[in-house]
Protein backbone atom coordinates (compact mmCIF):
# COMPACT_ATOMS: atom_id res chain seq x y z
CA UNK A 1 0.00 0.00 0.00
CA UNK A 2 1.19 3.49 -1.20
CA UNK A 3 1.04 5.92 2.06
CA UNK A 4 1.17 9.88 1.33
CA UNK A 5 0.45 12.77 3.48
CA UNK A 6 -1.97 15.46 2.61
CA UNK A 7 -0.17 18.18 0.75
CA UNK A 8 -0.72 21.80 2.29
CA UNK A 9 -1.96 23.51 -0.71
CA UNK A 10 -2.73 20.80 -3.88
CA UNK A 11 -6.01 19.30 -4.06
CA UNK A 12 -6.59 16.17 -2.62
CA UNK A 13 -7.29 13.03 -4.92
CA UNK A 14 -6.50 9.16 -3.04
CA UNK A 15 -8.13 5.90 -3.00
CA UNK A 16 -8.87 6.68 0.86
CA UNK A 17 -8.22 9.65 3.69
CA UNK A 18 -7.33 8.79 6.98
CA UNK A 19 -8.43 11.63 9.27
CA UNK A 20 -7.76 11.34 13.03
CA UNK A 21 -10.10 13.60 15.58
CA UNK A 22 -9.96 14.17 19.22
CA UNK A 23 -13.23 13.61 20.85
CA UNK A 24 -15.70 16.66 20.24
CA UNK A 25 -19.18 17.66 20.70
CA UNK A 26 -19.59 19.60 17.42
CA UNK A 27 -17.85 18.92 13.92
CA UNK A 28 -14.04 20.13 14.10
CA UNK A 29 -12.64 22.13 11.57
CA UNK A 30 -10.09 20.27 9.06
CA UNK A 31 -7.31 20.95 7.62
CA UNK A 32 -7.20 24.13 4.87
CA UNK A 33 -6.60 21.89 1.54
CA UNK A 34 -9.85 20.08 2.79
CA UNK A 35 -12.00 23.22 3.46
CA UNK A 36 -12.89 23.30 -0.06
CA UNK A 37 -14.00 19.82 -0.75
CA UNK A 38 -17.61 20.79 0.02
CA UNK A 39 -19.09 16.91 0.13
CA UNK A 40 -16.44 16.00 2.55
CA UNK A 41 -17.23 18.76 4.82
CA UNK A 42 -20.68 18.45 4.64
CA UNK A 43 -20.23 14.55 5.62
CA UNK A 44 -18.23 15.16 8.76
CA UNK A 45 -20.62 17.53 9.83
CA UNK A 46 -23.85 14.79 9.01
CA UNK A 47 -22.09 12.33 11.00
CA UNK A 48 -21.48 14.72 14.29
CA UNK A 49 -24.60 16.03 13.95
CA UNK A 50 -26.13 12.25 13.96
CA UNK A 51 -23.93 11.44 16.72
CA UNK A 52 -22.75 8.63 14.10
CA UNK A 53 -18.82 9.38 15.03
CA UNK A 54 -17.56 11.67 18.25
CA UNK A 55 -13.75 11.41 18.39
CA UNK A 56 -13.67 8.79 21.11
CA UNK A 57 -10.76 6.63 21.57
CA UNK A 58 -10.63 3.61 19.01
CA UNK A 59 -13.49 4.42 17.39
CA UNK A 60 -13.16 4.02 13.36
CA UNK A 61 -15.65 4.75 10.90
CA UNK A 62 -15.09 4.21 7.26
CA UNK A 63 -17.50 6.39 4.52
CA UNK A 64 -17.66 5.05 0.99
CA UNK A 65 -17.43 8.65 -1.31
CA UNK A 66 -17.80 7.16 -4.91
CA UNK A 67 -18.52 10.41 -6.59
CA UNK A 68 -15.43 12.42 -4.97
CA UNK A 69 -11.90 12.83 -5.82
CA UNK A 70 -11.55 10.97 -2.64
CA UNK A 71 -13.03 7.63 -2.34
CA UNK A 72 -13.30 6.73 1.48
CA UNK A 73 -12.95 8.78 4.07
CA UNK A 74 -11.73 7.04 7.60
CA UNK A 75 -12.09 8.68 10.73
CA UNK A 76 -10.21 7.64 13.82
CA UNK A 77 -11.23 8.45 17.09
CA UNK A 78 -8.25 9.56 19.28
CA UNK A 79 -10.09 10.42 22.62
CA UNK A 80 -9.93 13.01 25.05
CA UNK A 81 -6.18 15.19 24.01
CA UNK A 82 -6.02 15.84 27.96
CA UNK A 83 -5.60 12.11 27.98
CA UNK A 84 -3.06 11.95 25.44
CA UNK A 85 0.12 10.89 25.17
CA UNK A 86 3.34 9.58 22.82
CA UNK A 87 2.32 5.81 23.33
CA UNK A 88 -1.01 5.86 23.46
CA UNK A 89 -1.22 8.02 20.25
CA UNK A 90 0.70 5.94 17.78
CA UNK A 91 -1.46 2.93 19.57
CA UNK A 92 -4.70 4.77 17.97
CA UNK A 93 -3.11 5.02 15.11
CA UNK A 94 -1.44 1.87 14.34
CA UNK A 95 -4.79 0.20 15.19
CA UNK A 96 -6.25 2.52 12.39
CA UNK A 97 -3.38 1.43 10.21
CA UNK A 98 -4.18 -1.70 10.68
CA UNK A 99 -7.83 -2.05 9.93
CA UNK A 100 -6.99 0.26 6.69
CA UNK A 101 -4.80 -3.37 5.77
CA UNK A 102 -7.23 -5.54 5.10
CA UNK A 103 -9.78 -3.20 3.15
CA UNK A 104 -8.85 -3.50 -0.82
CA UNK A 105 -7.17 -0.05 -1.23
CA UNK A 106 -3.57 0.38 -2.86
CA UNK A 107 -3.29 4.20 -1.80
CA UNK A 108 -3.91 5.52 1.54
CA UNK A 109 -3.34 9.77 2.25
CA UNK A 110 -2.87 10.84 6.40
Amino acid sequence: MKWTLLPNNAPVSTEALILPFYEEKSAPKLPLPLQKEKALVEMIELVWRRKEFSGKPKQLMIIPLPHATIHRLILIGLGNPKEQNDRTLMQLIGSAFKAVSTKPIDECTV
